[in-house]
């Protein structure tokens, strides 16, 4: 397989490849006379898959890119794209010990004398070795060199040419922007490392694990962290291990829902379950940040496609993409999702969830087809998880919708961290600061009730042709059970804070219990 470094030494050059397939026709009866793919179907997309498979490099890189990418291509081109191989020649030993010896002086010594050929992985963008460092296995990580602007560019202008009607979304502007911002994205180790270390200090909330970077062996150039044992995703997809699917599900909701985060090159052989049945990623191959003023729509986005509720799927979907739709914009989705028919799998069980992404996300692509990244990546994420969940079933996993099942869990995890937030000692002193206003302003309201009383001010508006009606009198009471519960609320918040054992426990129980009735007696208050 070629590098992209060495994509320009090919003798089979991109225009020869494509204009054999008819890519370089505008369709219509001037390509009837063009060779199509190799099993004669005469399917475009399909051919074109297999000439990126062919051309190497970064064709392949972006054949890569297009796997799952179900709002252009259907099953079988998917299945196509499952079997390229995109990984360029690993980075050499020697190499890795002159970048080792360059990043980290003497630390180097022990880790460039334990270094284990052959490598223990080599992705699209990095080369990693098992060696040992004060007697602890670690993995050591480097990246590959990126692709020059030169070469990217001389892709472009290559895919630029395909004028086949049929294979025009794929070669779009649109497509090109986000496989180049995709692999910019992915060619920094310093970004992997950043959101590692972010997680390090989750871990112990997490449910799925992460790499833990060792600092001192941690370089702009170089990433170290202790090795995790247990047994390839892959392998026990391929068993039909029935843990296996919740799994992956459950790590691809909780990276979206509670980390604001998305790996943009998900991989089964990126991911491994230990001896206490959790998973754990090998490594993150290309993270991208989630906007966190956009993670509750797609949390409302998953929940309501689980719930089967199209209308607040399309609301909410629509919010992912624009800030401020156009009024006609989400019924415009709607029509598109009555419009598309879900794609029947041949001899292959699918699971519903992922047959509703699959179809929301071609619906979209009619509506919007400027997306960002973040979203089709996260359906790319969702799409991948269901066809996993289908290998597990078709090697004898029970057939179970895993989407369906990982979503409690993840959200039970949600709630804990905001309730653990709230609890904290510096949460709950703002929280006591929020609630004392609220109750001034709650004492406010209550004087200038009884104001009102003693003047009996109580008949202004009044429709003498209805029942007369104790409206300020049950208001009032109402403002006093308000400002009841926001004294108890307070108090517990300000005194829990520093209480000792057993009233700190005691009062955040007391506290938690106050919360959701100030709200019931504000909403009672604001009703009356």
């Amino acid at each position: 397989m070629k590098s992209p470094d060495k994509l320009s030494q090919t003798s089979t050059t991109p225009d020869a490849v494509f204009r054999s397939i008819g890519l370089f026709s505008k369709g219509g009866w001037s390509s009837f006379s063009i060779p199509l793919d190799e099993d004669g179907s005469g399917d475009i997309p399909l051919a074109l898959c297999g000439a990126l498979d062919k051309l190497g490099g970064l064709y392949s890189a972006f054949g890569a890119f297009l796997r799952w990418r179900a709002d252009l291509l259907d099953s079988r081109c998917i299945e196509r794209l499952r079997s390229i191989n995109a990984v360029p020649p690993p980075v050499s030993l020697d190499a890795a010990e002159a970048i080792l010896r360059r990043e980290l002086g003497r630390a180097a010594i022990e880790l460039t004398a334990h270094l284990e050929a052959p490598p223990l992985w080599n992705t699209m963008f990095r080369t990693a070795w098992i060696s040992e460092y004060m007697g602890q296995r670690v993995v050591v990580e480097v990246a590959h060199t990126p692709v020059s602007e030169r070469q990217l560019t001389a892709f472009e202008c290559a895919m630029g040419k395909i004028r086949h009607p049929d294979a025009a979304a794929i070669a779009s502007e649109t497509m090109l922007a986000q496989f180049r911002e995709w692999l910019r994205n992915g060619e920094s180790l310093s970004r992997e490392r950043s959101f590692l270390e972010v997680l390090s200090d989750q871990r112990a909330e997490t449910l799925a694990g992460y790499p833990i970077p060792i600092a001192a062996l941690s370089t702009p150039s170089v990433l170290c962290w202790p090795a995790v044992g247990g047994r390839s995703a892959l392998e026990l997809v391929n068993d039909g291990d029935p843990r296996v699917s919740p799994l992956v599900a459950t790590a691809v909701l909780e990276q979206f829902y509670s980390l604001s985060m998305i790996d943009a090159d998900l991989e089964l052989e990126g991911m491994i379950v230990d001896r206490e049945n959790r998973l754990h990623f090998r490594r993150l191959n290309n993270v991208l940040a989630v906007p966190p003023s956009l993670v509750n729509y797609g949390i409302k986005y998953i929940s309501s496609v689980l719930a089967g509720n199209a209308s607040v799927s399309a609301q909410t979907l629509i919010r992912l993409v624009v800030s401020h739709p156009p009024l006609n914009l989400e019924r415009r989705l709607m029509d598109a999702f009555s419009g598309v028919d879900p794609e029947l799998k041949i001899n292959r069980w699918f699971p519903n969830s992922a047959g509703v992404f699959e179809s929301n996300w071609r619906a979209l692509a009619k509506v919007a087809p400027r997306r960002p990244l973040f979203l089709d990546c996260l359906h790319r994420n969702l799409l991948a998880a269901g066809y996993w969940n289908s290998d597990a079933a078709r090697a004898g996993a029970p057939v179970v919708d895993a989407m369906a099942v990982a979503e409690a869990p993840v959200v039970a995890r949600l709630l804990r961290t905001q309730f653990g937030m709230v609890m904290n000692q510096d949460t709950m002193k703002e929280w006591a600061l929020g609630s004392g206003l609220l109750m001034f302003g709650s004492f406010r309201e209550m004087n200038r009730l009884v104001e009102e009383i003693r003047e009996n001010d109580v008949t202004v508006g009044v429709d003498m042709t209805a029942p007369i009606r104790p409206t300020r009198k049950r208001r009032s009471s109402k403002g006093l059970v308000l400002a009841g519960v926001l004294v108890i609320l307070l108090l517990c918040l300000l005194l829990g804070a520093s209480a000792p054992e057993p009233w700190h426990g005691l009062l955040r129980i007391l506290a938690l219990g106050a919360l959701p009735a100030t709200f019931w007696a504000a909403r009672r208050m604001g009703a009356g």
